[in-house]
Order: structure tokens, then C-alpha cells, then sequence
């Protein structure tokens, strides 16, 4: 498992993740061509199970969303992500 930059190759995954997770204000594909620098996922033997979005205002760093996948939930990913992001 380990956490990477965001590719636009790995797009549908995570829509697929973030549909599944939210009912409302969902991502679209510019959404994050729009904040692909600044978008990490957490892979599980090359398929995306998590992602996490920030984005900077001034000198602050927002976490803007962190997500794990249903079926991958409980596993700690969700730290692992912050964790991350943290460093």
C-alpha cells in the first residue's frame, strides 16, 4: 500500500470512490484536472482505495476532503492518509 500523487490516468476510480461516498457536491473530471497537484491517493495493489484533496488560501493549508473507499473502510487507510498529508 502507499500514498501518491494523484494522475489523471487514475480518474475514474476515484469519481467512482467519491460517488459512492457523497450524495452531494461531487467531483468532476475538472475538478481535478483543476487540483491534481494537489490531490494524493492511497493504492492497495495498483487500485485506488482512498484520496485526499487540500488546496492552500494564503498561508494555510485546507484539508478539503479525505476519503476511503466503503469496502476498505476500517483498515486504518484513513490515517494512513492523514498521516500523510500531515508530513
Amino acid at each position: 500500500m502507499n500514498v501518491e500523487k494523484f494522475d489523471i490516468k487514475d480518474c475514474e476510480q476515484l469519481l467512482n470512490i467519491d460517488k459512492k461516498s457523497f450524495d452531494y457536491d461531487q467531483l468532476t473530471k475538472d475538478d481535478l484536472e483543476k487540483y491534481s497537484d494537489t490531490t494524493y491517493v492511497l493504492k492497495e495493489n495498483g487500485v485506488i482505495v482512498g484520496y485526499y484533496v487540500y488546496y492552500m488560501k494564503e498561508d494555510v493549508c485546507y484539508l478539503e476532503t479525505i476519503v476511503v473507499d466503503f469496502q476498505h473502510r476500517n483498515k486504518g487507510y484513513s490515517k494512513v492518509l492523514l498521516e500523510h498529508f500531515l508530513k
